[in-house]
């Protein structure tokens, strides 16, 4: 038995995006058509049987398929470590929010949206629930002014766990210093 499987896999179920999203963030070039949920149910299993310990639903905008939950609770019910890597939108919805929590989702990364109202209400709903969560911030032209005050906003909300990145090399340094002031 081979200790260096893979130990997460990160699955795309979509490249579909909500309305006015920045369509540079779903490579929909490669894909042909989105795949069933058994199709998905099936590569779920077959991670699980190849020792694959962790799934992560992403896309495109993973909550914009209907059988998210499904997908959740099938990885659930083989033992996986579920995560989700969402804008949160969809998570503003309490009772959409509470499925996802009951079928079983681990964590989630939250790609925040400064910008947009809704993007701070999930964060606000996430927290007090019993799930891990981490806020990204991506560091661009328009927001590296702000970049501190949003991290202080982040951290004031009770988040603990923040990831970083920056949308070209010439933000590296703020980046970086963006970093020493979340930490």
């Amino acid at each position: 038995h081979s200790t260096d499987s893979t130990l997460r896999l990160d699955c795309a179920l979509t490249y579909r995006l909500p309305e006015g999203a920045h369509a540079e963030y779903a490579p929909v070039k490669r894909v042909e058509r989105e795949l069933t949920t058994e199709e998905w149910m099936t590569i779920i299993d077959k991670a699980w049987q190849a020792g694959i310990p962790h799934i992560i639903f992403t896309g495109g905008e993973a909550t914009l398929r209907e059988d998210l939950p499904q997908l959740i609770a099938h990885a659930e019910k083989n033992g996986q470590v579920c995560g989700l890597l969402t804008d949160g939108l969809k998570l503003t919805e309490r009772t959409y929010f509470e499925t996802l929590l009951q079928t079983g989702l681990d964590h989630i990364m939250l790609i925040l949206q400064p910008d947009d109202r809704r993007s701070w209400d999930a964060i606000e709903i996430i927290i007090p629930q019993d799930i891990f969560l981490t806020v990204h911030l991506t560091i661009n032209k328009e927001n590296v002014g702000k970049a501190k005050d949003i991290l202080q906003r982040v951290a004031y909300l009770g988040v603990e766990n923040i990831s970083l990145s920056a949308a070209e090399d010439s933000l590296m340094d703020e980046m970086l210093e963006l970093q020493s002031a979340a930490q």
